[in-house]
């Protein structure tokens, strides 16, 4: 990890996609994420065998792999664990994602969502086991998991596997005290068994990043069709975006409540707009 230029990753998880329903990667806006990136000094860049039903590892090979010298960058991907019934099953899934990304070896592969009942798969099909093969034969050079489970359970798991590298946590400041993700305490255990941390949904899942940026998308193309209204592909494109930022509006104030003033119309009573909690507001059991 001496390797990272940024103290942040491309993380790809959440590329754009051409249907909101769909898994289908927005090819095209994806490569020029990543290109900002790459030519910005991000050079470590993370995805999995599930995202978008495996359409991410496609996607980081069409916009990095192909596109730049191995060397440039460091790539991570994740075994789905659970998903083993065997341990030639890991085997079996590493074989494709290195067809997926078309590598000969990956600079960080985790096991991915260790919880307890991943945990426990994972020691049956000896899914430790194959990482630490992994980095005998120089197909990973650093290994490790993501987690999402207690303080308690993953200083059981580091106990009993002390020769993991990496813990991927979630931290950020909504959950940093959260009683059921235990950020916090989670990031102690890890630091206390001298793990390098990898941090994960740093904004939350980039819930109101998202919305924002595709806010800005429909501002752009309704700039454009005011002087080209006869351009029905820019209207199809800007009739699919205006539905991504409904659902993406939607799943953001079911959470955190309104975004606006105006969004208040849609609550009970005008407290919803002045009582719903803010980021900042949230501690371990609740409210302050």
């Amino acid at each position: 990890m001496d390797r990272i230029k940024k103290n942040f990753g491309f993380g790809c998880m959440r590329l754009p996609r051409l249907h909101p329903d769909k898994p289908d990667v927005d090819a095209a806006l994806g490569q020029s994420m990543v290109d900002y990136a790459y030519a910005h000094g991000v050079n470590y860049f993370d995805t999995a065998y599930t995202y978008l039903d495996g359409k991410s590892e496609w996607a980081i090979r069409e916009s990095l792999v192909k596109r730049h010298p191995r060397s440039s960058f460091l790539l991570a991907d994740k075994l789905p664990g659970y998903k083993m019934t065997s341990h030639e099953d890991c085997y079996r899934y590493f074989k494709e994602q290195q067809d997926r990304c078309q590598v000969d070896f990956f600079d960080v592969y985790l096991l991915h969502w260790l919880n307890g009942k991943h945990y426990e798969i994972a020691e049956k099909y000896r899914e430790f086991e194959f990482l630490e093969e992994l980095k005998k034969t120089g197909k990973a050079i650093k290994t490790g998991f993501s987690y999402h489970d207690s303080a308690d359970l993953l200083d059981e798991i580091l106990t009993r596997h002390p020769e993991v590298d990496y813990v991927q946590l979630q931290i950020n400041y909504l959950d940093w005290e959260s009683s059921s993700i235990q950020s916090r305490r989670c990031y102690e255990t890890a630091v206390k068994h001298g793990k390098k941390v990898i941090v994960m949904e740093p904004v939350k899942g980039g819930a109101l990043a998202e919305l924002q940026a595709l806010e800005f998308v429909l501002v752009e193309l309704g700039l454009y069709l005011d002087t080209h209204q006869g351009d029905a592909e820019a209207f199809e494109l800007y009739k699919q975006y205006a539905a991504m930022e409904k659902e993406a509006r939607e799943k953001y104030e079911a959470m955190n409540g309104p975004v606006t003033q105006m969004a208040t119309a849609n609550a009970k009573t005008w407290a919803a707009w002045l009582s719903e909690p803010w980021p900042w507001n949230y501690q371990e059991g609740g409210m302050k």
